[in-house]
């Protein structure tokens, strides 16, 4: 049989233990729900989580605002690319660009020039931003 003092000393023992491992236990569950915030969106949770989130911002800050829209829809677009034929602008988040016709801004398959932008104003902002780029890649360059 054992005596109090042991049985003291066990007691306190499996006390502090079963501290220990409540802590570890409140911890993972911490963690747990943190990693549910940060995670991408998955198949069972559409909404996207915070490195989805920061990721698409990310993306999104490597091309040059054309405009700021305020109201219903608001937000910022982008103009991502220009070619020969089209200006494509994207607005802010998951979203596909729309494409402009570069010589005339009506929107890609538009007959009477109802959605459009200035073409103009988009080509001297994206030709600022490829001058500004190009400066930058010389300057890493040297």
């Amino acid at each position: 049989m054992k005596t109090t003092s042991e049985l003291q000393i066990e007691y306190d023992t499996l006390l502090s233990e079963y501290k220990t491992l409540k802590k570890l236990i409140d911890d993972a569950e911490a963690a747990k729900k943190r990693l549910g915030e940060l995670k991408p969106t998955s198949i069972f949770n559409k909404a996207p989580g915070l490195l989805a989130k920061v990721k698409q911002e990310l993306e999104d800050s490597k091309y040059p605002i054309f405009e700021v829209v305020n109201g219903p829809g608001s937000g910022t677009n982008r103009i991502i690319d220009v070619n020969e034929k089209w200006i494509s602008i994207k607005h802010d988040g998951n979203y596909t660009p729309t494409r402009y016709k570069r010589d005339t801004g009506w929107k890609e398959r538009s007959r009477d020039g109802y959605f459009h932008i200035d073409h103009i104003k988009a080509l001297e902002i994206w030709e600022k931003f490829q001058a500004k780029r190009i400066k930058n890649e010389n300057t890493r360059r040297n």
